[in-house]
């Protein structure tokens, strides 16, 4: 059961203040709360893409020794050597 008091107490059942104090500090709380969420959404999708870069970086080096493009372009046949360019 409400009482109302007027000017001072409830108004239809919901304090005046409610309406003044819900929508700002709503407000504050989804600005607060943006910053987190586009961040985690960043890391999300930043680290789905390594994955998939590292994948096809891996799929990329399998085809790669699997056919040796280079050894077949040159007209000897024989390897470059290393994949690693100071090594011996």
């Amino acid at each position: 059961m409400v009482v109302s008091l007027g000017t001072g107490g409830y108004l239809g059942g919901r304090h005046r203040l409610d309406s003044v104090a819900i929508p700002w500090t709503r407000a504050l709380a989804t600005q607060i709360l943006r910053l987190p969420f586009q961040l985690l959404l960043i890391w999300f999708i930043t680290g789905l893409l390594i994955r998939l870069g590292d994948a096809l970086l891996n799929r990329l080096a399998k085809v790669w020794d699997k056919y040796d493009f280079l050894a077949a372009a040159m007209p000897s046949g024989k390897r470059c050597g290393s994949r690693l360019p100071f090594s011996r």
